[in-house]
C-alpha cells in the first residue's frame, strides 16, 4: 500500500508531491517534467491576479487550464468542478499537477477537493496528504473546498 503524500521535491519552491496515483501538487516551479519523465498530461495552473507571470511548467503540458483566483479568497464559481473533472479524466492517460505559487493553499484545497470527491478519502486523510505547514491550506480556500465538496456546488 502506497504511503501518501510521496514527496519529490521538498525545496520551497517546488514542494512537489504525489497525493494519489498520477495526481502531484506543487509550487509554481514544480519541475518541468513529472518523475517519471513523460510530459505532464494535465497542468492545472491556480494564478493570482498577477498575469504577467505565465507557468514555465504549463508550456510542458499536452493540456492545461489557468484558473486565476487569489491565496485566501474562495474559490470562483464552477472552478472545482472543472478542475475535479479534468483531473479525473486526465490522469487516466497520465500524471496531473495541480499548482499554484507556492504549492500550498489554492493548489492543496482544490487536491483536497479531489481526493474527497473522486478518491472518497475521509476529511483527515486528504487533509494529512495535501498539508504542508501549519496555516496551510489557507483556511478560508479550504473552507471553500470542503463546502463544495459537501454540497456539491
Amino acid at each position: 500500500m502506497a504511503t501518501w503524500p510521496r514527496w519529490i521535491n521538498r525545496d520551497d519552491e517546488r514542494n512537489l508531491r504525489e497525493v494519489a496515483p498520477n495526481v502531484y501538487v506543487g509550487a509554481e516551479y514544480a519541475t518541468l517534467t513529472p518523475p517519471d519523465g513523460k510530459p505532464w498530461e494535465l497542468v492545472v495552473d491556480f494564478y493570482g491576479s498577477d498575469l504577467r507571470w505565465p507557468s514555465r511548467v504549463r508550456t510542458t503540458a499536452r493540456k492545461s487550464m489557468a484558473i486565476p483566483f487569489l491565496d485566501g479568497d474562495n474559490f470562483p464559481a464552477g472552478a472545482l468542478t472543472k478542475t475535479v473533472r479534468a483531473v479525473r479524466e486526465a490522469r487516466k492517460r497520465g500524471p496531473v499537477l495541480i499548482h499554484c505559487q507556492a504549492g500550498l493553499s489554492r493548489s492543496a484545497s482544490a487536491a483536497y477537493a479531489f481526493l474527497r470527491r473522486v478518491s472518497r478519502v475521509p476529511h483527515a486523510e486528504a487533509l494529512r496528504r495535501v498539508k504542508v505547514c501549519a496555516g496551510f491550506p489557507r483556511v478560508e480556500t479550504l473552507a471553500s473546498a470542503k463546502s463544495w465538496v459537501e454540497t456539491g456546488r
